[in-house]
């Protein structure tokens, strides 16, 4: 049988300019299959640009396209008729072998399979009677790059304050030796003020003395995100920290994490990862 391949633009994806998340969706059961694709595919951002019904497929179909995330069902046969067995977490080894920037959301109905599975190279694991909203949620995170553990984690007892410093010590790295110094000086002028709720890109590069309207080009080259997409990034991970080790209220986290209101952090924190703040609580 011949790879199944599909290309869907959902009809409000990549709108604000936010690029677009392409999944494979790997599964032997064409009805759940299909009704996985078409809940993705109403999803703003996402689109499925490729299928799959055995694990030989699935390897064929991501060395011929570009995908950000693959969704695996682990129960999958091998293709009919292939000379080599290829199933389950083998699939998922040989995937993370060969394409290492893949991110690889594993599901299944047998939980027992989640360490294996997480230690062949998976991303996150899932429970296949999973809420379809909290796939869209998993897939939004791997994404960004937010909260790939499988376990909840454990709530530290610190409050927003401490949290943030501790952020800022163990996950806000300096420039790359190699940078230029527009965008060394860059980064060390947004890391210094990444919580800051009146940060203002345009206002910190005059500040820097930096004038060259390339430099964004640049300091994505170097860093691998935009200005605006590396402050971002960060208070989404410093937020969703603070919501699993803290028993702050939605609103210290906002303004912790250098929202001016409770609302704009809740409606930016919902367009990145589809859920409220307070359903996310750990």
């Amino acid at each position: 049988m011949s790879p199944i391949e599909v290309l869907v633009v959902g009809s409000s994806a990549g709108q604000r300019g936010e690029p677009m998340i392409r999944v494979l969706v790997a599964d032997d059961h064409e009805g759940l299959r299909r009704g996985v694709v078409a809940h993705l595919n109403e999803q703003p951002g996402l689109a499925v640009t490729g299928e799959a019904d055995n694990a030989h497929d699935v390897l064929s179909i991501v060395a011929s396209q570009t995908f950000d995330t693959a969704l695996i069902d682990l129960q999958m046969p091998p293709r009919a008729g292939a000379e080599t067995a290829l199933v389950g977490v083998d699939l998922i080894r040989q995937l993370r072998g060969r394409f290492g920037s893949l991110k690889i959301l594993a599901y299944s109905g047998f939980l027992d399979l989640e360490d294996s599975c997480v230690g062949a190279g998976a991303d996150r694991f899932l429970d296949k009677g999973a809420d379809l909203g909290d796939l869209v949620v998993q897939i939004r995170r791997l994404a960004i790059g937010l909260n790939t553990e499988s376990r909840p984690r454990r709530k530290t007892g610190r409050t927003v304050h401490q949290e943030v410093a501790q952020y800022c010590q163990s996950e806000v790295g300096g420039p790359d030796c190699k940078a230029p110094w527009d965008v060394a000086r860059l980064l060390e002028a947004l890391n210094l003020r990444l919580f800051d709720y009146q940060l203002s890109i345009a206002t910190l590069l005059a500040d820097c003395g930096i004038t060259d309207k390339n430099v964004s080009t640049r300091f994505r080259f170097f860093v691998g995100r935009s200005p605006r997409q590396y402050v971002s990034w960060h208070r989404l991970r410093l937020a969703e920290r603070l919501l699993c080790q803290t028993s702050a209220t939605c609103s210290e986290i906002a303004f912790g994490c250098g929202f001016s209101s409770e609302s704009s952090f809740s409606s930016f924190f919902r367009r990145h990862i589809g859920k409220r703040p307070s359903e996310t609580r750990g």
